[in-house]
């Protein structure tokens, strides 16, 4: 009984769940803010596209010590 009980309550709540309409993903939001104006979601989008100098990345060390640890 108790192990009906528990496929009814998850039938349940699959089917609300799947009633719920999908929001758009996080940088659709952050896009959609930006183009309203929010300075913040513009900065955002702005420092996600601005490409990754080289010189902008830590270098380690001794990289194969990491592949070391693994094994």
């Amino acid at each position: 009984m108790f192990l009906v009980g528990r496929a009814i309550l998850l039938a349940g709540l699959v089917g609300v769940a799947g009633c719920h309409a999908s929001r758009p993903d996080f940088m659709t939001r952050v896009r959609e803010d930006c183009t309203k104006g929010e300075q913040w979601a513009c900065d955002l989008v702005g420092a996600l596209d601005r490409p990754i100098q080289s010189d902008e990345i830590p270098l380690r060390d001794d990289p194969g010590r990491a592949a070391d640890a693994i094994q």
